[in-house]
């Protein structure tokens, strides 16, 4: 490791040397093509990394070299081999150097595996959870708080999945933490965090910040999610949506998927094999001129704002409707010629 390691560390590493070698030995044996260079580049940076954020607590460093070491053979190995991934951990270290020194092990895999889990939704989620996790760095969370920030910061990158664990973590959160994972103004009184998770809960289309606010937000929102598999979507044929007790489904022939969708995202959720009988869309869920009316709630096609500035709305009253469904939450319709499901989600339908 000689050149690598910087002199501050040299000493601290030396005492590890026997368990750092028993490691790699470990390791090379399962994986004998494994980047040694790489290795020691990502251990000595993740280690000079910590180092610095711990300047006030010098001794702290020692527990963490070998947890450090273990993560570095992952980063060298085929599932740590994603761009950035190196340098976003580099950075959780940085904002969260006591908490890490607390639980390395499991707060350093957590860590990762968050990183591999948002960067394979999208390629800019890892800077966006960073960015939201930042906000909390200032609060010195211990472990606990840490993952409960963690699954906030997911649910607001993209990964719709974690809404449930979000919203229990809103909860039992302080209200800085959440007025910084959730971009409430500081000008706002933040709401009893229980009965705010409680209406987020009942309204997974809302807009938290301007819910915290009591402000107005648009009537309803519009994504339009999946895409053609081929280019990284979900579908392998033009989907078609339907609704199974209380649940929005979408399937392209082959396999059906449950959808889990909010205001900040989509997941498509494994739900078996496509269903062999013809799925006629919901009587229900009509598409008007000028408006959308789904059991009886209309809305008007002027009061939906796209939540991406590139999928606006397309033409719903031209463009032919081959599936429709309504979940309590928001319609969901498909077309002959498109891979994506358009979701018109609808703010305080379930409240």
């Amino acid at each position: 490791m000689a050149g690598l390691i910087p002199p501050e560390l040299a000493a601290c590493v030396e005492r590890h040397r026997v368990a750092l070698n028993a490691a790699f030995a470990a390791h090379r044996a399962g994986h004998p093509r494994i980047d040694a260079d790489g290795v020691l580049r990502a251990f000595a940076s993740l280690a000079e990394t910590a180092r610095a954020a711990l300047a006030d607590r010098p001794d702290a460093i020692d527990a963490l070299i070998e947890p450090l070491f273990a993560i570095s053979l992952e980063l060298a190995g085929p599932r740590g081999r994603l761009p950035g991934l190196e340098a976003h951990l580099g950075r959780f270290i940085a904002l969260f150097p006591h908490a890490v020194s607390h639980e390395p092990d499991r707060l350093l895999r957590d860590a990762a595996n968050a990183y591999r889990t948002l960067f394979a939704r999208c390629v800019s989620a890892p800077e966006r959870w960073t960015a939201l996790m930042a906000g909390t760095s200032r609060l010195a969370p211990t472990p606990d708080e840490l993952r409960r920030y963690g699954a906030i910061a997911a649910w607001r990158a993209g990964l719709a999945e974690f809404r449930q664990a979000a919203v229990a973590s809103i909860g039992a959160s302080g209200s800085d933490a959440v007025r910084a994972l959730l971009g409430i103004s500081d000008n706002v009184a933040m709401p009893d965090p229980a009965a705010f998770a409680a209406a987020l809960a009942d309204n997974p289309w809302a807009d938290p910040a301007a819910l915290a606010a009591g402000s107005a937000q648009p009537r309803a929102c519009f994504a339009a999610i999946g895409g053609f598999s081929a280019f990284g979507g979900v579908f392998a044929a033009p989907p078609v949506v339907f609704a199974q007790d209380g649940i929005a489904l979408a399937h392209d022939g082959t396999r059906c998927f449950e959808i889990i969708a909010d205001r900040f995202g989509a997941h498509f959720a494994p739900a078996g094999a496509a269903p062999g009988d013809r799925i006629a869309p919901d009587p229900s869920v009509v598409v008007g001129p000028s408006a959308i009316v789904a059991h009886g709630i209309s809305i008007a096609l002027r009061d939906i704002a796209p939540i991406d500035a590139n999928h606006p709305l397309p033409d719903l009253p031209v463009v032919p409707v081959r599936g429709s469904a309504y979940d309590g939450h928001a319609v969901y319709l498909t077309t002959p010629l498109s891979y994506r499901v358009f979701v018109v989600g609808i703010a305080g339908a379930g409240a």
